[in-house]
């Protein structure tokens, strides 16, 4: 009987401890949930951040090659008159080149000289446009 006695103190000693820490596990929980759910949202952010800048640069990439391609391929093709166009190269799906001869500003009249205007489109929205004069 004396150690079911000095069972049941150590119980009720046990328990007045834990009375001063009620709903501390409530809040150390709470605060792990927390800590983890902006430890999450940050390496997410992150990951979306990165995605959109590699689709950028991915985009930026492709149109710096297509124009430098194209303003070589224009330079091979014979000399076309303003009003014309060039033949294009071929464009990776999405994107559209375009390529014109337009009549040079500086000398209104004279059509042995012309500016050649290459611009490239992505899903129809304009990226780039690069001019260069070109003389017959």
């Amino acid at each position: 009987m004396a150690s079911l006695i000095a069972k049941a103190g150590r119980w009720q000693r046990l328990r007045a401890a834990m009375r001063g820490q009620r709903g501390s596990l409530l809040f150390e929980t709470v605060l792990v949930v927390a800590v983890f759910t902006m430890l999450g949202t940050a390496v997410l952010t992150g990951m979306q951040t990165s995605l959109v800048s590699k689709n950028r640069f991915e985009a930026h990439s492709v149109t710096e090659n297509l124009i430098r391609n194209q303003m070589a391929y224009v330079l091979e093709q014979p000399y076309v008159l303003p009003g014309g166009s060039y033949a294009v190269v071929a464009a990776p799906a999405g994107y559209t080149v375009t390529v014109e001869a337009v009549q040079f500003d500086a000398n209104p009249g004279v059509t042995d000289i012309s500016r050649v205007e290459v611009s490239v489109y992505r899903d129809g929205v304009p990226q780039r446009t690069v001019e260069t004069v070109r003389a017959q």
